[in-house]
């Protein structure tokens, strides 16, 4: 009988904090996920993306000094800001303080993740 008493208990308590969780814990991959736009012909002075839907400015670091460089439009590191959301986000690309590139990206996040949807990631000068 007392062993049936604290078998009993025993799962009520662990029925309990099981039952009590409420953070959905989610495995992401160490993968970085990142946008980048590819830019032919020239190299830009000036870059930058903003969150439409707040007008928020990111900026990054060139990943290349070539003529045909790399840009960064968007990676994981601004999953906070639109987690489990698909947003529009515009990359500026200036060249002697001219706007030679404005170009609309539509990105989505889960909560580990972003995933490119629409874009040019290809551009010729």
């Amino acid at each position: 009988m007392k062993s049936t008493v604290h078998s009993i208990l025993i799962a009520l308590i662990i029925l309990f904090f099981t039952s009590c969780n409420t953070n959905n814990n989610v495995a992401c991959t160490t993968v970085y996920v990142s946008v980048v736009v590819t830019v032919h012909g020239g190299v830009l002075d000036k870059y930058f993306t903003i969150q439409n839907s707040t007008g928020d400015t990111i900026r990054y670091k060139t990943t290349s000094g070539k003529s045909d460089s790399l840009y960064g439009v968007l990676s994981d590191d601004y999953i906070h800001k639109f987690k489990h959301e698909v947003e529009t986000f515009t990359f500026k690309g200036f060249v002697q303080d001219s706007l030679v590139i404005n170009e609309q990206y539509l990105i989505k996040a889960d909560q580990c993740h972003i995933y490119y949807l629409s874009g040019k990631t290809d551009i010729k000068l």
